[in-house]
């Protein structure tokens, strides 16, 4: 598949996306130690749970980069971007308690990875 690479700099950010989300499935995958999540003790799914949703925010984030950058609709900034995906993270908050904890550690890890990232990209910083 052909990506074109995001502007004015998008490309370093989706790159680092990438980086940091093969960070977070390798730790998942040393957390489950070729065990099935399902034969897991519970302490140990839940903090799969929770990595889960921190890869499934940052794949959000530089999906959303990528495929703006092949549209030609990337005019918000990576911030911007970053505030909307939160934003509909955010509106499930109320429904996670319905979900189970399972679904409430998911959440938690996606929210907790955008809050960084924003944190990160208003700072100026690298993930």
């Amino acid at each position: 598949m052909d990506h074109q690479a995001p502007p004015d700099g998008h490309a370093e950010l989706v790159a680092r996306l990438r980086t940091r989300q093969d960070e977070v499935l390798e730790e998942m995958s040393r957390a489950l130690a070729d065990t099935a999540l399902c034969a897991v003790r519970p302490d140990r799914a839940h903090h799969v749970k929770y990595l889960e949703g921190v890869s499934a925010a940052l794949a959000q984030v530089r999906r959303t980069l990528e495929t703006r950058a092949r549209s030609d609709t990337l005019q918000d900034g990576p911030v911007a971007v970053v505030a909307q995906i939160r934003q509909q993270w955010g509106a499930t908050e109320g429904i996670a308690s319905n979900r189970g904890h399972a679904w409430s550690r998911y959440l938690a890890g996606a929210l907790d990875a955008l809050d960084e990232l924003a944190a990160s990209l208003t700072a100026g910083d690298t993930l």
